[in-house]
């Protein structure tokens, strides 16, 4: 998890769990 590098991604994870990073 690269989470650092996009702290708006990180936020955006917090709401949306469901969601599937390319990078999870």
């Amino acid at each position: 998890l690269k989470l650092l590098e996009k702290p708006t991604i990180q936020h955006i994870y917090n709401n949306s769990p469901s969601w599937s990073w390319p990078w999870t």
